[in-house]
């Protein structure tokens, strides 16, 4: 390493220099902190997907490139993480043996009042700004009927922003 240049220690007592050695020393740096941290929520006994929705960087590495890792959120990261440590299963005996997509769709969507209930609710969630659950719901009205045009119209990817106001297709 010359003069100036960017260096840093690792574990083990090894010196990595340059800019490229640097990187890659952050990038695994803030791999490690999402597999501590994981694993510390697992511990307390949380599921994969309550830690991805709790996991919160320390305010100097949430907005870090190198803290988003290959799937681009610290969320996907993180059920990544538990999978690879903890397998599909969160511990919820429900999950062992759930119905395919559209059995358990068409029992959500009668329970709701059929398909244009569900599309009708799903609309009131999208306006108040929860799309998450928005989504969740047309999806349910999708599987339960994919002839449904109003509900595939709804759920269809535009190239608009996911804030924006959404109307439902016409025809």
């Amino acid at each position: 390493m010359g003069a100036g240049d960017a260096g840093v220690e690792q574990a083990g007592g090894e010196l990595v220099g340059g800019a490229p050695q640097l990187g890659r020393a952050m990038v695994v740096g803030t791999h490690n902190l999402h597999n501590v941290l994981t694993l510390r929520m697992f511990n307390r006994g949380m599921t994969g997907d309550e830690i991805a929705e709790a996991m919160q960087l320390p305010p100097a590495l949430e907005h870090a490139w190198h803290a988003h890792g290959p799937y681009g959120s610290v969320s996907h990261n993180v059920e990544a993480i538990y999978q690879r440590y903890l397998g599909w299963f969160d511990g919820n005996p429900a999950h062992l043996w759930e119905h395919p997509p559209v059995e358990l769709a068409r029992r959500y969507v009668e329970l709701l009042g059929g398909i244009s209930a569900v599309v009708a609710l799903a609309d009131r969630y999208l306006n108040e700004g929860d799309l998450r659950f928005a989504a969740t719901l047309l999806n349910h009205a999708v599987f339960a009927d994919p002839g449904d045009s109003a509900a595939v119209c709804w759920l269809r990817p535009t190239p608009a922003s996911a804030t924006a106001p959404r109307t439902p297709c016409s025809g």
